[in-house]
């Protein structure tokens, strides 16, 4: 999938690109779901970007506050965790995620 940051705006409802409804409508297929091993009974609908939890990771500060404890103890559990950052993120600054 390639997304390119720089151009135009041609989709408002999906983060301007029409793939990122194409891939919310995939993951939310319970058969998808069900594969990647998602209770969907415990999370709702896969969105691209949550308002919801941005808010929460704000009022909280937590978007300058390291996960790499949390994620180990994903991984120390057994659970797949994939963390995505691309050289043109418009979210994430990919740096942010290089260990130091």
């Amino acid at each position: 999938m390639l997304i390119v940051v720089s151009e135009p705006c041609r989709d408002p409802d999906n983060l301007c690109f029409p793939l990122m409804g194409k891939l919310a409508k995939y993951l939310n297929r319970k058969d998808i779901q069900r594969k990647l091993g998602v209770n969907s009974s415990l999370v709702p609908d896969f969105v691209a970007c949550s308002e919801k939890v941005g808010e929460a990771f704000s009022k909280k500060g937590d978007e300058l506050t390291s996960t790499t404890s949390e994620v180990i103890y994903l991984l120390n559990k057994g659970i797949p965790v994939l963390i995505y950052a691309g050289e043109y993120d418009w979210i994430w600054y990919p740096l942010s995620l290089k260990s130091g």
